[in-house]
């Protein structure tokens, strides 16, 4: 297998906004990669800016660049901001309250405690 060229890859990383994903672009970028974070609003860039002096650096040099897909989930959604991508690190996902499945989670699990 050949060696990886990080210089050529550009990555795609949803859920930036949560804990595992905001430490994913915070690893990506400390190791080269160019990445694409895919925000659902405008100030969550700003806001992930203002958390890491290196996340607004990377922003500065261009290694790092925001695409805003208010609803991800629609059909077609993320098709406009593929172009160049090489790599795509999908971490993000709804809460289960935000889609209406925390009741039936809590009854499935319930379910298999009783077993």
């Amino acid at each position: 297998m050949a060696p990886l060229d990080i210089p050529s890859e550009k990555l795609l990383i949803t859920g930036v906004t949560g804990y595992i994903g905001f430490k994913t672009l915070l690893i990506a970028l400390e190791r080269g990669y160019q990445v694409r974070a895919l925000v659902r609003k405008d100030n969550h860039a700003t806001d992930l800016q203002n958390k890491s002096a290196a996340i607004a650096a990377s922003a500065k040099s261009d290694q790092l660049e925001f695409a805003v897909v208010p609803d991800f989930i629609k059909p077609d959604a993320v098709f406009n901001i593929l172009s160049g991508i090489t790599v795509i690190i999908h971490l993000a996902s709804p809460l289960a309250v935000q889609v209406g499945l925390y009741a039936l989670d809590y009854t499935y699990y319930d379910c298999i405690g009783q077993s």
